[in-house]
């Protein structure tokens, strides 16, 4: 069992030929190879959530979060303009 991280604070090692990503504290070594390790930002930022969508249109779960638009979410463009077509 791995010990539990103090931070979730995406980390990414300095080494070129390592890059290992990982979640620690400022002034954390790589767990890999031993070198510095900085703070990731894209990954901090986390850009991918203002993609997501909590709407009930996806059968596994009301609550589950998925991309917008895909599947049978009520915000697909695409399935929205194929019923306006066939009525």
């Amino acid at each position: 069992m791995k010990p539990a991280r103090i931070s979730k604070l995406h980390m990414r090692c300095t080494a070129t030929a390592c890059r290992k990503r990982f979640k620690g504290r400022e002034g954390d070594s790589c767990p890999r190879c031993g070198h510095a390790a900085n703070p990731n930002p894209w990954a901090n930022r986390k850009p991918w959530r203002a993609q997501l969508c909590y709407c009930d249109g996806m059968w596994w779960s009301i609550r589950a979060p998925h991309k917008v638009g895909t599947g049978d979410c009520k915000y697909n463009a695409k399935r929205h303009n194929e019923e306006q077509v066939e009525v």
